[in-house]
Order: structure tokens, then sequence, then C-alpha cells
């Protein structure tokens, strides 16, 4: 290698260790005030532009020293999300998993974009899509609370024993008390409740994220697999009873549908 180039290589190496350093310092000294909504990290956001700057700095010398790079972006990343954890683990006012997809899809979204820290990369975002998993069951709950309470019941019976074509005869599970309870879930009904969820939601996350489609994507599909159990339900123990919904699969759909796009059209007057 040329005497200029081993020269700027050294150069490089102490002034990025200094930086180095001074990031992590930043890192380690960035206060959050727990009791504010808590967006996408300063640190973060810093990360991004440090990655931009350093990937045209460092492309002419990339060939001969990118693993010199990759060293330094591995220190910071690793310290980045052990302060990410740590700052959603005493969060109160934003979802310590809000807090966590959030700067985790973040990260991922950056370091697809570096060469090199292929695990730390995947480690974002699988920590990305677990805590988005972890918080659309938390926050998205029990919908059809009733319902989900009644076949509970249904589902202990079965797993102590009960054959299903007895259900309908223990007087609490009886075919009655379920279309009782079914009356009180209208599609109107199912709407109202999931436009407060919605709005919920919006408020959990950053203004304006992308991410928003994307936890409402996900909200639908858990309330589907919780109809559809529902339905396994009702065909097993209470066949030939004429007991339905009062709305149907495409409802649902249609409905997360038309909250998302109601949403999306308020916000634009």
């Amino acid at each position: 290698m040329h005497q200029p180039m081993v020269g700027l290589l050294r150069f490089a190496k102490e002034k990025c260790e200094d930086f180095v350093k001074n990031f992590k310092d930043f890192i380690n000294e960035t206060k959050v005030n727990k009791k504010e909504k808590i967006g996408i990290l300063k640190f973060v956001k810093y990360f991004e532009d440090f990655v931009q700057e350093a990937e045209a700095c460092w492309e002419p010398i990339k060939k001969d020293s990118y693993e010199k790079l990759s060293n330094i972006y591995d220190g910071i990343v690793r310290e980045i999300f052990k302060a990410i954890d740590e700052i959603a683990s005493g969060s109160f006012k934003t979802p310590s998993e809000v807090v966590l997809f959030q700067n985790y899809h973040y990260m991922n979204h950056i370091m697809r974009s570096m060469s090199g820290l292929k695990e730390l990369t995947k480690k974002a975002r699988e920590s990305y899509l677990h805590w988005q998993k972890e918080y659309v069951k938390k926050y998205f709950g029990r919908p059809l609370e009733k319902i989900h309470e009644f076949f509970e019941k249904v589902q202990a019976k079965i797993d102590r024993g009960l054959k299903h074509q007895d259900i309908s005869y223990q007087l609490e599970l009886s075919a009655n008390n379920l279309r009782e309870i079914i009356r009180e879930y209208p599609a109107k009904e199912i709407k109202k409740g999931l436009s407060d969820l919605y709005n919920r939601v919006e408020k959990h996350l950053v203004e304006n994220s992308s991410l928003l489609d994307v936890v409402w994507r996900e909200m639908s599909h858990e309330f589907i697999n919780q109809y559809k159990n529902y339905e396994h339900l009702i065909k097993m123990c209470y066949e030939g009873q004429s007991i339905k919904f009062e709305f149907t699969e495409s409802d649902i759909y249609r409905i997360f549908n038309e909250i998302s796009i109601e949403k999306s059209r308020d916000h634009k007057f």
C-alpha cells in the first residue's frame, strides 16, 4: 500500500477512535423525559447521519479498510441497542413495546444500507418484528370481550374432556346465551370500538409514522384469527343451531379498511 494511503488510514483510525468514544458518551448521556411521548431517539437519528458521512468518506479506501469501518459501526450499534432497551424499560407515557419496535425498525432501515454487520442487522429486524407483535398482542386485546370469555369457558370444558356435542347442554353455555351475547356486537359497535383503538395506536406512534399502517394491518389479522377461532368452536359445538355473528370476515376487513381511509382523510383537512 502507498505510504500516503497508510498515513491517511492511520489518521482516520485515530480520529475515528475519538469519534466513537464521543459518540458512546453522547448515547450514554442522552436523557429523555419518561413522562413525555418517546419517538425516534436522538442518537438513532445521529447515527443515520454518521453512516451517510462515513460511507462517503471511506468510499475511496473501502476496498482496503472497510473492516475497520465495520468494527467502528459494531461498537456504536451495540451501544445503541443497549441504550434503546434501557430507555424503553423506563418509559411511562409511551408503551415500551413502541419505543422498542419504532427504534429497532429505524435502525434496521439504516443498517440495510451498510456493508457487513449482518448479524446485528438481523437482530435489529428480529427485535422490531418481535416487539411489534408484542404490542399488537397487548394493546389489541379482546374487542369481543364477552364472546371471548364465553368461548374460554367452552374451551375449558373441552379441555376437561366434555364432548363437543354436549357443550350446548351446559346451562351457562347454552345456544340461547350465546345468541344474546352475539347480539351485543353488531357491526356498528365493532367499528366504533376499532375506531377508538386506531386513535390510541396513532397517539402511541410518532407523527405520520409509516408503521401505523403496518400495525393496523397486523391488528386486523389478529382480529380475524380470533374470529375464526370462535367460528370454529360454533361449528364444532353448536352445529345446526343457526348461530351466526352479525358480521362476516369480509365485514371485518372492510371495517378496518374504512377506518384507515377515514382517518387518513381527516388528517388532510
